[in-house]
């Protein structure tokens, strides 16, 4: 506190200083003196879980597992804890408070852990990776970085003697050290030096926990040569539990309405809920739509919706502004000229009452919880005034949300006719209505607003006052002022979404050896059951997926894990070559389903249950089993995956289908099918384990922008 009082703050010459640390007790109590400073808690930001070694001392580890000591020694960059962590781990879910450091113009003390800070002090310092678990970060010291544009610059500020242990007896000395010192105390160090003792920062008693391997030999067996029994479990002299003091699980929630994420292994936090007690961020958002009807903006608000929500655990609403259309002007067609002609003095009126409507209640949804919420407002806020209304309504609220705009410019007379022919299929109030009438009325309506729509302008410093994204055909972006994780998370989307038709294939590998067996995971080859379909997939893939309803050959896709099953069942499909025309016209070569291999695509890892049958699981691994048994969405097999973790890395594969226009057939796996499909047909997390895909079957999903049907051909 008296570093920061003296030391931060003047150098910061009355700029704001943001605070900020763990959830975890420790940091909070570190931080408390520190005046002025409101601290912001980061679950992002807590220690390295340690998992089933919970409490215990790097030489009880070495005693107890010593498989585990092994292992981590070995490489302690990927060594995962039971039940637990890596590094790896930890720099996934440091990644966000990077990204918000980076944007951050202001100074940012930040109280947090060793392995937290060896990752934050090695991206800044541009280390490698390897070398993040070797940097000494000790205790009683500042370490002060300044990212210049060559290069960083570190100091370091010791605060108290390492032999001190009463701090609060004494005066602090604040001693800065010089370069050559600097480059001494911070230098990269084997971890063995100063770990022989340390306590792990973990969460609860190993008594009762049950695991596999080499910690299933040691709590519930003989665990050394002669032994006759388990180790005994460390407790204090009261017969107390030796760790009464636990850490919380990353990313679980013990929330009653959040059952599924109750469990004891970690949940990446990228796909954690977002709840005000244990998730990531209590931040609110509002993302408000601009452009005139029929231009996309509905569209973008229900997929980005779905996509926040299924992948980052978002709640999020859409507040169409349509909807209050029709009950006020008691029209079920909201897409008539005159309703938005700005000299039509009672409409204007109208229009008004209804921004009003959905404004309220989109505040009031924003309010119903503490934590983590996005509300679309999918009005036209075509008008620098109307949006500088939708900015004074946000601030009112007692926790102003972070505001992104996104415009929506149409131009390219072919788009306009693929969204009008959605709409007229199966938008509201619109089946009743020609489809020349509505392309007639979305062309009018930018004649009649006329000077009205103001689009935003980067040189026009009214756009100024929140960040906003303008996307011209959905081929051109201008981005302004946009920061922070999530919102970039929105623009990646953006910048990979487009209004056409998308038409996906859906396949299980054939049959494997594995199949026939009963066994999970593995990397098999197929039967003559699993051959036999491969040909008939070759079959249905050169007479269906690459030619149009006419016989007409057109480009396709096609993409496999990186198993040996998929590969084979794949391999029958011809890469032929065709000829087909970019949108700017010009003649382009396209082979044919040229096969592209994924890992993203490989099946969920099993861990140490790979190539075991269920049976086998129930009867060597019972509380495995009965783990996986009460809450298989969040379940993590021992050194395997959990459904949470696979849809993780699924994230990148939707990016990719959302971007692609071309037919795509995808062979893999059951859990990553099931996955896929829950997205696209707008399912939640839960509904992905439940969704039926069967081997020796094609799913066909026709998705637009308001609907995906789906098709199975057995």
């Amino acid at each position: 506190a008296e570093f920061v009082d003296e030391q931060v703050l003047p150098e910061a010459g009355g700029k704001p200083v943001r605070l900020w640390t763990s959830t975890l007790r420790r940091t909070k109590d570190t931080a408390r003196h520190i005046r002025g400073l409101v601290p912001r808690e980061w679950r992002n930001l807590d220690e390295i879980y340690a998992g089933s070694c919970d409490g215990l001392t790097y030489s009880e580890i070495e005693q107890m597992f010593p498989e585990e000591a092994k292992r981590r020694k070995a490489n302690k960059l990927a060594y995962r804890y039971p039940r637990g962590e890596s590094y790896l781990d930890l720099m996934a879910r440091v990644h966000s408070a990077i990204l918000e450091m980076e944007a951050s113009k202001d100074p940012i003390v930040i109280v947090a852990h060793q392995a937290v800070l060896r990752v934050i002090v090695s991206y800044w310092a541009g280390y490698e990776r390897t070398d993040v678990p070797k940097i000494s970060m000790p205790l009683n010291t500042v370490l002060k970085l300044e990212p210049r544009t060559f290069g960083t610059e570190e100091t370091t500020f010791r605060l108290l003697d390492a032999s001190d242990t009463s701090a609060h007896q004494k005066t602090v000395k604040v001693e800065q050290l010089n370069n050559s010192e600097r480059q001494q105390e911070f230098r990269l160090q084997d971890l063995s030096m100063f770990e022989v003792d340390d306590v792990l920062p973990t969460r609860g008693s190993m008594k009762g926990v049950e695991s596999v391997g080499n910690l299933t030999q040691i709590l519930e067996g003989d665990c050394s040569p002669g032994s006759a029994g388990p180790v005994p479990v460390p407790e204090t002299k009261d017969g107390e539990s030796f760790n009464p003091l636990p850490q919380h699980v990353p990313g679980v929630s013990f929330c009653s309405n959040l059952p599924e994420y109750s469990v004891d292994n970690p949940i990446l936090l990228d796909v954690a809920p977002k709840d005000a007690k244990f998730g990531t961020t209590q931040d609110k958002f509002v993302i408000a739509m601009v452009g005139v009807p029929g231009r996309g903006k509905g569209h973008i608000a229900r997929r980005l919706s779905q996509y926040i929500e299924f992948f980052h655990s978002v709640p999020t609403r859409v507040f169409y502004l349509e909807k209050y259309m029709r009950e006020a002007f008691k029209c079920s067609y909201t897409h008539s000229p005159e309703f938005y002609n700005p000299r039509n003095a009672a409409n204007q009126k109208l229009l008004d009452e209804c921004y009003a409507k959905a404004m309220a209640e989109l505040k009031a949804w924003l309010q119903e919880d503490a934590g983590c919420r996005l509300a679309f407002f999918n009005g036209f806020n075509i008008e620098r005034s109307r949006r500088a209304w939708v900015c004074d309504q946000l601030d009112q609220l007692p926790q102003k949300p972070c505001l992104l705009f996104l415009e929506t410019i149409l131009t390219e007379p072919d788009l306009l006719f693929q969204l009008a022919r959605g709409m007229k299929e199966l938008a509201p109030g619109c089946a009743d209505v020609s489809y020349d009438t509505i392309i007639d009325d979305l062309r009018s309506i930018e004649s009649v607003v006329g000077d009205t729509n103001e689009s935003f302008d980067v040189h026009n410093p009214l756009d100024d006052r929140a960040p906003w994204v303008q996307i011209y055909n959905f081929h051109k972006f201008t981005l302004a002022h946009v920061n922070g994780y999530l919102l970039c998370h929105v623009v990646s989307y953006v910048l990979n979404t487009h209004p056409g038709r998308h038409v996906f294939y859906l396949s299980r590998h054939g049959q494997s050896e594995y199949n026939r067996l009963g066994k999970i995971g593995g990397d098999s080859g197929l039967t003559e059951a699993g051959e036999a379909y491969a040909v008939k997939l070759k079959d249905f893939a050169t007479s269906k997926i690459c030619r149009d309803q006419s016989g007409r050959p057109i480009p396709a896709r096609l993409w496999t894990s990186t198993l040996r099953r998929t590969q084979q069942t794949a391999r029958h499909i011809p890469c032929t070559t065709v000829t087909t025309r970019r949108d700017d016209g010009q003649e382009l070569e396209w082979v044919q389903m040229r096969p592209r291999k994924w890992k993203n695509l490989d099946e969920i890892y099993a861990g140490e249950c790979d190539g075991m049958t269920y049976e086998q699981i129930k009867a060597e691994h019972p509380d495995e089993f009965a783990r996986r048994a009460r809450n298989k969405l969040a379940y993590r097999y021992p050194r395997g995956e959990s459904y949470l973790d696979v849809i993780h890395r699924l994230h990148t594969i939707v990016l990719e289908m959302e971007r692609v226009r071309e037919p795509l057939l995808i062979v893999c796996h059951q859990a990553i099918l099931r996955v896929l499909i829950a997205y696209w047909k707008g399912l939640n997390r839960r509904e992905a384990l439940d969704v039926s895909m069967p081997l020796n079957t094609v799913v066909q999903l026709d998705c637009n922008s308001y609907y995906c049907q789906e098709s199975r051909f057995h």
